[in-house]
């Protein structure tokens, strides 16, 4: 008797499969990368406009804290600087040219008062905001008015809802 082969011997080499080929992507990584792609471009959407609406924070922090100042030191004129000082920053970072910049007194509120849909007028407060800094003992009736005004400005501020600049009157003074 022949002496037979072992069984091991008739055993054929393993067949590997072919390798997975990363493409083409399944349907599913398709969407994955339509959808992380969507929200890369809300993210910078959102980023920028978070970064063009810095400026109308800063100012309400400005504001805000102008008027707690007031409130501990009772300082009415440094108050309405600060007021004054924040609202022409706030133009001057929304676009405004440097004509409207320049306005001063009455125009200046009611270039203001066209900027924006506001609960007042600014120019119904000429007293508190043009005369009052300026004197011994001023009447500080419808200053939160006035506070409420600037942050209804700030937040809701439009230059081209503003107009044309308003041409400064020539004020006259009697000596």
């Amino acid at each position: 008797m022949p002496q037979s082969a072992s069984p091991l011997d008739q055993l054929a080499d393993i067949h590997l499969p072919d390798p997975v080929s990363l493409w083409p992507l399944a349907p599913g990584w398709y969407l994955l990368l339509v959808l992380l792609l969507i929200f890369i471009w809300v993210s910078y959407v959102v980023y920028q406009r978070q970064q063009r609406q810095r400026y109308r924070r800063e100012a309400i922090r400005a504001l805000q804290q102008a008027l707690a100042d007031y409130r501990q030191h009772g300082s009415l004129a440094s108050y309405l600087q600060v007021l004054n000082l924040t609202l022409r920053r706030t133009a001057l970072s929304a676009g405004a040219s440097q004509a409207v910049l320049s306005l001063t007194g009455l125009p200046w509120l009611q270039w203001l008062d066209q900027g924006a849909q506001l609960p007042g007028r600014f120019s119904d407060h000429t007293n508190l905001l043009l005369v009052a800094p300026y004197q011994k003992s001023p009447e500080v009736a419808g200053l939160e008015d006035v506070q409420r005004l600037a942050l209804a400005w700030v937040k809701g501020h439009n230059l081209k809802r503003a107009g044309k600049l308003i041409k400064p009157a020539r004020e006259t003074t009697h000596v």
